[in-house]
């Protein structure tokens, strides 16, 4: 993901002070929050986020990842919305997004792609699971169990 996506996630958040900042001080903050995360490792990062973003904030940019890897998987727009508990406007808008970005949207694409010992890979088998867990009583087990 390129930095200017993650300020763009970050930037649609909860408790976001109504009072704008200048144009200039917008970009200077954008600047250095992307140059924070540019120049540090996986495990600073982590920290830092963990550190940086409120309960809330990290549940609403899991469930955004979540959105845009699940449209990029191939999901349908009533199992996106069943998983994630997201409205059709919230799914439009992500679409349409993702249709009018190819950069953001091959981002995606590659990140989908991981192998299965990758994080990105648990989310996903984590929703398919979810999904087939309405109907399934296995997947129900797995899903309780976290072997998923």
């Amino acid at each position: 993901m390129t930095n200017t996506n993650i300020i763009i996630i970050l930037v649609i958040m909860t408790r976001v002070s109504k009072t704008p900042l200048k144009k200039s001080v917008w970009n200077q903050v954008n600047e250095t929050f992307a140059q924070v995360l540019a120049s540090s490792n996986q495990a600073q990062i982590e920290d830092f986020l963990q550190r940086f973003l409120t309960k809330e904030e990290k549940g609403m940019l899991a469930k955004r990842l979540g959105l845009y890897l699940m449209i990029v998987g191939g999901y349908s727009e009533t199992e996106v919305k069943e998983a994630l508990k997201v409205s059709y406007e919230t799914f439009r808008q992500a679409k349409n997004y993702l249709d009018s970005s190819d950069e953001f949207s091959k981002f995606l694409s590659k990140t989908a792609k991981f192998s299965n010992k990758d994080k990105t890979s648990k989310l996903l088998r984590f929703v398919e699971t979810a999904l087939k867990a309405k109907t399934n009583t296995q997947a129900r087990a797995k899903l309780s169990s976290g072997n998923f």
